[in-house]
């Protein structure tokens, strides 16, 4: 850890809520993967139609916002997956719109993001730490931009989310100390909810995407592939002679 007393300065909160949720887009990018002028062009981004559930400016939706409209999220990827089937796009140029977010937070000004966890696997690990850890574990996770650090002590958790990257003197520090079987309830019910939304998402799409990094996805299910428009049921013949004659000549 960088500052060995950064917990004799932890904030005690009393509780933390754990924000678990899928990333969403209004847009799909259609342009090359690698032309920064497409990148920057608007005339390259199809519009995507947001699940109707959400307010129209979210473009998150937690777990427990979700429940009760798997279809609706489920949808949301459908047209994802369409357009871009359309367009030529294989599953790999498109992962990232399947990408997932895990917050802690309260109500007031404690915010501590995981901006590099983009699965629910990765995820689980913090979880798992929270709930298996021996008293006086560390937990340390480093990436561009972002380093969070935990230490577990007598029934408490303590967390410290820094920018490993700043001069000391521009570091803004999150630094708080919450009870450990509160938070872990909170997680683990979240992410209990999260997983059933998810096992949903795959039945109806036929590819579990959300829970671990994939490559070369293929999705369908048996009643839905992608591009796939069902024909319309056919109009019933109408009965009588004259009317039959009367529909065979609009054809």
């Amino acid at each position: 850890m960088n500052d060995p007393d950064w917990m004799n300065e932890s904030r005690s909160i009393d509780k933390l809520d754990v924000w678990i949720g899928f990333l969403l887009n209004d847009s799909l990018y259609i342009g090359g993967p690698n032309d920064r002028a497409q990148l920057e062009d608007p005339a390259f981004r199809q519009p995507l139609a947001l699940p109707d559930f959400l307010p129209p400016s979210e473009r998150e939706a937690s777990s427990g916002v979700v429940a009760g409209h798997e279809l609706a999220l489920a949808e949301y990827y459908k047209r994802l997956v369409e357009q871009a089937t359309q367009c030529n796009k294989e599953f790999d140029e498109i992962s990232h719109y399947f990408w997932m977010r895990m917050v802690l937070r309260n109500e007031e000004d404690v915010y501590i993001s995981f901006p590099w966890y983009d699965t629910l696997s990765e995820m689980h690990g913090f979880i798992e730490w929270l709930e298996d850890a021996p008293d006086t574990d560390t937990f340390c996770d480093v990436e561009q931009g972002w380093q969070l650090d935990g230490y577990l002590s007598e029934g408490f958790v303590y967390l410290l989310e820094t920018n490993p990257d700043a001069k000391d003197d521009e570091t803004q520090r999150i630094n708080v100390v919450t009870p450990r079987a509160a938070l872990l309830n909170a997680a683990k019910q979240a992410e209990r909810q999260t997983t059933q939304i998810i096992a949903r998402l795959t039945e109806e799409l036929g590819a579990d995407v959300w829970t671990y990094y994939r490559r070369g996805v293929r999705f369908g299910t048996a009643t839905w592939q992608p591009g796939y428009a069902p024909a319309p049921a056919p109009v019933p013949a109408p009965r009588s002679l004259k009317k039959r004659i009367a529909q065979w000549f609009k054809r």
